[in-house]
């Protein structure tokens, strides 16, 4: 599989938001990185970054949806709830038994879900939050 990259298309425009999708998106490189070196401890603290991070955002996202008045913020919770799990299950298997985890597949589902969660869920809500734009400002650096 290849690194993904950044490109403009993704851009939400809200740069909190915009920084935390670049963010997984580099630790989801780095998956791609150490899985290159073998190195099966480093490989732990990256997916356990990612796991922290994926929870972060996406409580942080949420946030922002409701004080925007988001309109469809439950169905956005419930995506972000079955993403978590699916994220959160598989990096307690890895830690259970490391020979069950099929990394590039779990690699290539999150470097497919990224970029595809991005246009096709947060897109959404942009305009909404974009209107907001004053008011995310101002709770930005507390979320």
């Amino acid at each position: 599989m290849h690194k993904l990259e950044w490109d403009d298309y993704l851009s939400t425009g809200i740069s909190v938001i915009d920084m935390d999708h670049k963010i997984l998106l580099g630790l989801i490189n780095q998956v791609f990185d150490v899985e290159q070196e073998d190195d099966d401890t480093k490989l732990t603290l990256i997916l356990e970054s990612l796991v922290d991070y994926v929870d972060e955002h996406f409580k942080r996202e949420e946030v922002l949806m409701q004080i925007c008045g988001y309109k469809n913020i439950e169905e956005h919770k419930a995506i972000h709830r079955q993403i978590t799990d699916t994220v959160q299950g598989l990096f307690k298997i890895y830690q259970t038994n490391p020979s069950l985890v099929n990394i590039d597949g779990f690699q290539s589902f999150l470097a497919a879900w990224l970029p595809n969660h991005i246009l096709n869920e947060d897109h959404q809500y942009k305009d909404t939050l974009l209107a907001n734009k004053e008011l995310i400002d101002m709770v930005k650096e507390r979320i």
